[in-house]
């Protein structure tokens, strides 16, 4: 759990140190794993006061997701309207859920599920235009490729723990640790990979 919480400070340091050569999908994903940092500090910090921490889960989802969107947008040279279109309706659906379907103080397991799905969309879209245009010959040296690959692992992992979470959260705190360990390892493997994407990139 504690290395989950404290793994984005690898790519967050990698980012610092390729600072002068970062474009506009790298300072967004940046920004996307600092708010992260700081979004698991101030759940982990929470939970040990006792107080509920999921409204602040909530706005981390509904940040992340939208940073994301955007950071695909730039990548797949989205035209502004796509990408308000997209990013709108994520919006819609995820407070929708968070306010009407499950409460704010509940785990939103429906709309980070959706957001899981489609991240893996977008990533697949992604993959799909790396080869289709054939840039780069040796692919695995494209940091945006990294990137996508850590995205992709991420959720994919992290998928089955958000469509199991209204179980796991029913269990005692131990059970609960244990269920989560998919969620957690998914996070650092996904940091890891950032972190060799971000080093790729020429300073």
């Amino acid at each position: 759990m504690y290395g989950s919480v404290l793994s984005p400070l690898l790519p967050l340091i990698t980012a610092w140190t390729r600072r002068k050569g970062l474009d506009r999908t790298f300072i967004i994903l940046t920004i996307a794993i600092a708010i992260a940092l700081i979004a698991d500090v101030a759940n982990i910090t929470l939970a040990f006061m006792q107080v509920n921490n999921l409204p602040v889960a909530h706005a981390y989802g509904l940040l992340e997701g939208i940073l994301l969107i955007t950071f695909f947008s730039y990548l797949l040279n989205w035209k502004n309207q796509t990408w308000t279109s997209v990013a709108i309706a994520y919006t819609l659906v995820y407070v929708a859920d968070s306010i009407f379907l499950e409460s704010i103080y509940s785990f939103n397991a429906w709309s980070r599920s959706l957001e899981a799905l489609l991240m893996i969309g977008l990533c697949v879209m992604a993959f799909s235009m790396f080869y289709s245009r054939e840039e780069d010959i040796f692919i695995e040296k494209s940091p945006h490729f990294w990137i996508v690959i850590g995205i992709l692992t991420y959720f994919s992992g992290a998928l089955f723990s958000f469509l199991l979470s209204t179980d796991m959260l029913s269990q005692s705190s131990e059970r609960f640790y244990g269920s989560w360990i998919l969620h957690n390892f998914s996070n650092v493997l996904k940091n890891i990979i950032f972190t060799i994407g971000l080093w790729r990139i020429r300073g």
